[in-house]
């Protein structure tokens, strides 16, 4: 693993980026392309060198903040304490996972459309190590500050809770589905500030085909504390190409996401997945460390949250349990079993990585055929 002298910076105004896939790309060019006033250094961290070096020089005329790069493997926890302990930021955003959510989509061999097939918990071995280090490191660092994961935040949020680590929130997916019916809404001549929004990473794929998925339930939106049909905003417009283009609204999201974190005077009202450790995704409140859910009168939390459980479902999440044990629909179940059946029990977040390994191993030798 890679290990370097920690990179030492004074500046008050601090943000880590961890992990370079393309939302990550995405959001660090959102962020250093922006007129923002919440920051003034971006510290992108990842283990591959070269990339690093490359994309960070990039980033550098793309704006007047400062920015560096830090050679470093997240899941050496270790290393990652150091490493924030010395640059002492503001706030972290979480990108980084094992597999990239492209990879199986994007794939022609038959072991990984049977994984994509089970649904997206599937892909949990590979979302949760980075972000469980990364939380561990913080509190070894005694780092209390907001944290922004993307990865698969709907479910690897309250997994965290559980595990006494959590996140502040996620980014994305919501966010995403807030935006479009926001832009629906205003296209009509209607204010959207009172704009609550309730909806899962389950949706991404229908709304993106414009055609929700038989018998899951719409996300739920509320406008002036009255319901909003969300129909027409989301499935009676053009599809949009399920592909890497998506992170554009999430990066777009984020940036509005953080300044308001940062700053006291730009308070947001949006919604994002896994706040304060919820499932999926919630309106909130955001003005600087105040964070706060922003629910209509008439919704209630425990009933909200069982709407939540029951759209994890069609992503292949049938329980979280309390000690953040991953139980699997009986749908996921099936198709991890025909992919291989140890990947079908129920999974223990702190051995996700053992999980993942067992994985790659099946489908490099995919691959390798």
């Amino acid at each position: 693993m890679l290990k370097e002298k920690p990179l030492k910076t004074t500046r008050k105004q601090t943000i880590v980026l961890i992990g370079l896939g393309d939302l990550a790309k995405k959001i660090g060019a959102a962020l250093m392309s922006s007129p923002m006033r919440s920051f003034d250094h971006l510290v992108i961290i990842s283990r591959n060198k070269s990339n690093g070096e490359s994309y960070t020089r990039l980033l550098a005329g793309c704006g007047d903040k400062k920015v560096s790069f830090c050679p470093l493997d997240a899941l050496d926890t270790t290393a990652l304490t150091e490493q924030l302990q010395a640059i002492n930021p503001q706030l972290v955003i979480q990108c980084a996972s094992l597999m990239s959510p492209w990879l199986l989509f994007e794939s022609h061999h038959q072991q990984a459309k049977s994984l994509l097939q089970a649904g997206f918990a599937a892909q949990l071995p590979a979302q949760l190590p980075v972000a469980i280090s990364l939380m561990r490191a913080l509190k070894n660092a005694a780092l209390n500050i907001p944290v922004i994961n993307c990865s698969y935040p709907d479910v690897v949020n309250p997994i965290l809770a559980k595990l006494g680590l959590p996140a502040t929130l996620g980014i994305g997916n919501s966010g995403m589905i807030h935006g479009l019916i926001r832009h629906h809404l205003q296209q009509t001549g209607v204010a959207t500030d009172t704009l609550k929004v309730f909806a899962h990473h389950a949706h991404i794929g229908s709304v993106a085909n414009s055609q929700l998925q038989a018998t899951m339930p719409a996300p739920i939106a509320y406008l002036q504390q009255q319901p909003v049909d969300v129909h027409a905003a989301l499935f009676g417009q053009p599809p949009i190409i399920l592909n890497r283009e998506l992170n554009v609204l999430t990066a777009a999201h984020t940036v509005s996401v953080i300044e308001s974190m940062l700053l006291t005077d730009q308070p947001l009202c949006t919604s994002v997945p896994g706040p304060l450790g919820l499932p999926g995704g919630w309106p909130v409140h955001i003005c600087g460390s105040s964070i706060r859910l922003d629910l209509p009168p008439e919704v209630n939390i425990d009933q909200m949250t069982k709407m939540q459980n029951l759209w994890a479902m069609f992503d292949g999440v049938k329980n979280i349990s309390k000690n953040g044990t991953i139980d699997f629909s009986e749908s996921c179940v099936a198709q991890l079993k025909q992919f291989a059946p140890e990947l079908a029990e129920p999974l223990n977040p702190l051995f996700a990585l053992q999980r993942f390994k067992k994985i790659g191993e099946l489908l490099n030798n995919e691959h390798q055929r």
